[in-house]
């Protein structure tokens, strides 16, 4: 709290304003508003303190801030127009429905787990607003010293990709993006995971290149449902590799320039894969799926391919079964 004393002997200097004091609102365990007084920034507040203010949510909701509540845990709201970095340790970071962000260089959000015991979850609000960056979209890395990578967003945006997600940590890594992802110059979504299971569960995917591009080297499953269109613009549409356990698809409709879905189960599990839209591969085949695991099972509707609409191999120790 400001003395007035301490306010009146302020105002003989130049100073900026600042704001002090007032009364704390908190939603949920996090400050949401404050009622401060105003009073003049003296030499004795440092920098950092006058940051910590102005980050708290003291200036307009028009200003992006992302404020650390405790230890690796982040809120974030309003529109920003930088790349977001948010590096360190375990990191839980919530992105509230007032924040947006556009960038005209480089990604929207890097987001580094760097530091053990490390984890990274990014959870947006179910109305939140665009992601879009110049870059990547949503960068996201686990180091090795971590352990789960989360990503639960609404649309995003990138000029080269939609999202980015790299897990090096011991757990799973999961992304789920309820409204549309894109990428300009290369992949709509990369997922890449050395831990445990692979899961995806996604809406509509738009890559220049490669629509979705996911690739399990941990020791569990790859999960892939999507409930839009999924395209890849000049590759495949679909691109899911698993040398854990199981490989599952569970799409709506599919377009590659190329193939339509590309599948290889390298797994010790079964490969299942269903559509419930039409699948293209304009200059080869609809669906590619080779199984080194035990079963593959198919169950498809509207299957077209460039040369081939269907290839199937299962080179593993259990059945074939395609149902169209």
């Amino acid at each position: 709290m400001c003395k007035l004393s301490e306010m009146a002997h302020a105002r003989r200097r130049v100073h900026p304003p600042v704001l002090c004091g007032g009364r704390l609102i908190k939603f949920k365990g996090v400050v949401a508003s404050i009622a401060p007084m105003m009073a003049q920034f003296s030499a004795s507040v440092s920098p950092i303190a006058l940051g910590v203010a102005l980050s708290a949510g003291l200036v307009g909701p028009a200003v992006a801030a992302c404020v650390e509540t405790s230890p690796g845990i982040f809120t974030c709201s309003g529109s920003e127009t930088t790349t977001r970095r948010i590096a360190g340790a375990h990191l839980n970071i919530y992105l509230d429905e007032t924040f947006t962000i556009s960038t005209t260089s480089g990604d929207a959000l890097n987001l580094n787990s760097n530091v053990a015991p490390g984890g990274l979850v990014l959870t947006q609000a179910a109305n939140g607003g665009l992601i879009s960056g110049n870059r990547d979209g949503i960068f996201a890395h686990n180091a090795a010293s971590g352990t789960n990578l989360t990503l639960d967003v609404v649309k995003v945006q990138g000029a080269t990709r939609g999202i980015r997600a790299d897990n090096r940590g011991i757990g799973a890594l999961s992304i789920t993006a309820s409204g549309s992802v894109s990428g300009g110059s290369q992949q709509g979504i990369t997922a890449r995971n050395e831990g445990t299971d692979l899961t995806l569960d996604l809406a509509e995917v738009t890559g220049a290149t490669v629509g979705i591009y996911a690739r399990n080297l941990g020791s569990g499953a790859l999960s892939l449902t999507t409930s839009g269109l999924v395209r890849g613009a000049s590759g495949v549409g679909i691109d899911a590799r698993n040398y854990g356990t199981d490989l599952t698809l569970d799409v709506a409709g599919v377009t590659g320039a190329t193939i339509g879905i590309s599948a290889l189960n390298a797994g010790s599990g079964a490969l299942s894969l269903t559509t419930s839209g039409p699948v293209l591969g304009a200059s080869r085949s609809g669906i590619d799926a080779r199984n080194f695991g035990t079963d593959l099972t198919l169950d498809v509707t509207d299957v077209t391919g460039g040369t081939r609409g269907i290839y199937a191999r299962n080179a593993g120790s259990g059945a074939l079964s395609l149902t169209t």
